[in-house]
C-alpha cells in the first residue's frame, strides 16, 4: 500500500470518528477498557504502558485511572522530536500529569519520572486503522518499536483477535 493510500485511508477513518457522537465513543472507550483489564496479560502486569488516546482513538485516561486503582503502575510516552524517540515516564494522576506536546499529542510532563521500558509488562498500542498485516497505519512517526523492543507475535490468520507483542530485546 503506497503512502498515498494510506493517508487516504487514515483520513476516510478519521472523518469517520470525527462524526461519531461524543456519547458513542465514550461507550466504546469503556468497552475496550473494560476488555483489556479482564486479560489475562493486563492482569500480570505490574506497570503497564499506555499512549494518551487524541483524534478519535479510544479514551485511555480512563484505562490509566482504572489501572492505578488496581495497583498497576502506569507509563505514558513522552516524544523527544530531536533524538525521534520516545521516552516513558510514569503517571502518577492521568488529570495533573499529562498536557499536549510538541505534535500536539497528549503525553507525560517532563516532571514525570523517566521510567526504562523493559519494566513495562504490557504496553497498549494506538491507532485509527490497521491493515490486514496487522500493521498500525501510523498519522504520526512510530516510534513504537525502536524505544521498547517490541515485536508483533502474530500471523495474519491470527489478526487481530490473537496477536501480542513480544520483546525482541531489552529496551
Amino acid at each position: 500500500m503506497s503512502q498515498t493510500e494510506r493517508q487516504v485511508m487514515i483520513g476516510r477513518v478519521q472523518a469517520a470518528l470525527d462524526a461519531m457522537p461524543d456519547r458513542i465513543h465514550a461507550q466504546n472507550s469503556f468497552k475496550v477498557a473494560e476488555k483489556l483489564i479482564r486479560q489475562a496479560d493486563f492482569q500480570r502486569a505490574e506497570m503497564v504502558g499506555i499512549f494518551v488516546g487524541f483524534g478519535g482513538e479510544v479514551d485511555t485516561i480512563r484505562l490509566m485511572d482504572a489501572a492505578l486503582e488496581l495497583g498497576k503502575r502506569v507509563a505514558a510516552p513522552t516524544v523527544e522530536l530531536s533524538q525521534h524517540r520516545l521516552v516513558w515516564r510514569e503517571v502518577l494522576d492521568p488529570g495533573a500529569d499529562i498536557d499536549l506536546g510538541p505534535l500536539g499529542i497528549p503525553q507525560p510532563l517532563a516532571r514525570c519520572r523517566e521510567i526504562d521500558p523493559s519494566k513495562l509488562g504490557l504496553v497498549t498500542v494506538p491507532g485509527i486503522i490497521w491493515d490486514e498485516r496487522g500493521r498500525r497505519l501510523a498519522r504520526w512517526p512510530a516510534y513504537l518499536t525502536a524505544s521498547c523492543g517490541f515485536r508483533r507475535a502474530c500471523s495474519k490468520s491470527d489478526w487481530p483477535s490473537r496477536c501480542r507483542w513480544s520483546r525482541t530485546s531489552p529496551a
